[in-house]
Parts: structure tokens; C-alpha cells; sequence
């Protein structure tokens, strides 16, 4: 059996997702995992699935295309991949906040990602947009792709820049890169501002909390929170694909 990443747009009205999904049955697949992801031109659905081995690319491209894709992408998809976004997102927040530095390494596996890495980047430029709006994805800059590549402003002079061919990123997938970089601000400026440690043999009065430990504790909450916000912005909110969300519960 082959594991397969499907992504589709299909429009949003009763009946579609359910002849999608019958569509990918009629070749004999396993869906192992969907989401629905909302995006400037309308709904974007991702299935995971497993297929027979004569089941190829193209048949499933045909499949789908048939049911009322549209922009079909199908790409070869990894046991790895099935892990839940969610939880995925808190693995990688951990991480981020152990190692800063790894931002490129954790958006390109949160994201799918090809590749990720640091550039220089001055915000007078501007061409991502204001500071902490959800840049939009843009062309690649060596295959000229559309939506194959996402530039995220981070700090001092330097931003993250993600390719990945073949599979366009949709502007739910830039808020989540958004979100994760947010955490990594907020924990960082938190970190600055921790007064200092006292000197040793400084007497803390019983019951309070000495200002270093009282700093990290703030910091790990407002960590945990943003964290939060990362696994949240993971899941797709029914009201933000209407009556196509609601079928996807009643499928």
C-alpha cells in the first residue's frame, strides 16, 4: 500500500466533500486523515490516504478532478505525517523554546515544508506586509510557482523564508507560522526582561517569590498560552467554512 497526500479545492456546498470522499473509495483508499483548510479563494481540503500500489499519482489526480477538484495536488506522504497538527504544534513549540535559533527548522516541519532557513531582511523594505499581519504566500523564487513560498519577518533585521514546491501554502498555514513565531517574540522579550537574580545570600521574605523565579513564571505562562494559540490555530474553526465543515462532520 502507497501513503498519499491529497489536496483539493472544492466548492462549498452540500454534497461535494461526500463525492470527493467517494471518488478517492471507488480506488480503493483508506483516508487516514482530513482537514479543512480556509484560504483566499475558498476551502481547501487535505486527505491522507493509503491506496493500492497500482494506484498511482495520476489516477488519483483523475479521481478527484472528476468528483469537482480543483487545483488537485497529490504528493508521496510519510507515516510521520499522520501525526495530528495539534500535537505536532506543541512538540514543536517545546522545541523552539529549548533552541531559538532551530525557527527554520521547526516552521519547515510544521509547515511541510522543503526547506527553511535565516536571511538578512530590512523592514524597511516592507514587502511582507505590516509586522504582524499574515504575510501572504508568494511565488517561488527560483521556479517561479505560485504560493510556494512564505517569508515571515522575525527580529533583529532577519526573517524566515520557506520553499515547497508542488504544494502551495494557503493563508491558514501562514497563521500558523505566524503564531509560532509570535510565541518565540513574546518568550524572548520576556527573557529580557527578567530582573536580575539576587545576590547569593539575599533573604527572600516567606512567601514571596523571588523576582527570577516570578519572571520564568511568567514567561512559561505566557509560553503555554501562545503555545495554546498554536495548537488552536492548528484546528479549522466550523464557522470559518460554514455548511462545508458541517458536511465534513455528517460524512
Amino acid at each position: 500500500m502507497a501513503l498519499w497526500r491529497v489536496r483539493a479545492e472544492i466548492d462549498d456546498e452540500p454534497g461535494r466533500l461526500a463525492a470527493l470522499a467517494g471518488a478517492l473509495a471507488e480506488q480503493g483508499a483508506n483516508v487516514f486523515g482530513l482537514s479543512v483548510q480556509p484560504d483566499a479563494s475558498g476551502p481547501v481540503d487535505e486527505f491522507f490516504v493509503e491506496v493500492p500500489p497500482e494506484v498511482g499519482r495520476y489516477r488519483l489526480v483523475e479521481a478527484v478532478t472528476v468528483a469537482g477538484g480543483r487545483r488537485v495536488t497529490v504528493l508521496p506522504a510519510e507515516p510521520h505525517d499522520l501525526l495530528d497538527t495539534p500535537t505536532n504544534a506543541l512538540v514543536l513549540a517545546a522545541r523552539l523554546l529549548a533552541d531559538p535559533e532551530s525557527l527554520p527548522e521547526v516552521l519547515t516541519e510544521l509547515l511541510f515544508a522543503d526547506e527553511g532557513a535565516w536571511e538578512d531582511w530590512d523592514p524597511a523594505d516592507g514587502d511582507e506586509g505590516e509586522w504582524r499581519d499574515t504575510p501572504a504566500p508568494l511565488p517561488h523564487p527560483e521556479t517561479g510557482e505560485d504560493r510556494t513560498s512564505l517569508a515571515l519577518p522575525v527580529y533583529d533585521g532577519r526573517r524566515v523564508v520557506l520553499h515547497r514546491a508542488g504544494l502551495p501554502f494557503t493563508l491558514t498555514e501562514a497563521a500558523r507560522a505566524v503564531a509560532m513565531v509570535e510565541l518565540l517574540d513574546t518568550y524572548r522579550d520576556a527573557a529580557e526582561q527578567r530582573p536580575a537574580v539576587p545576590s547569593t545570600g539575599a533573604v527572600t521574605p516567606a512567601g514571596a517569590v523571588a523576582p527570577a523565579a516570578a519572571s520564568r513564571s511568567a514567561a512559561s505562562e505566557m509560553a503555554a498560552d501562545l503555545a495554546a494559540q498554536v495548537a488552536e490555530t492548528a484546528r479549522v474553526a466550523p464557522a470559518a467554512v460554514g455548511g462545508h465543515h458541517a458536511e465534513e462532520g455528517s460524512s
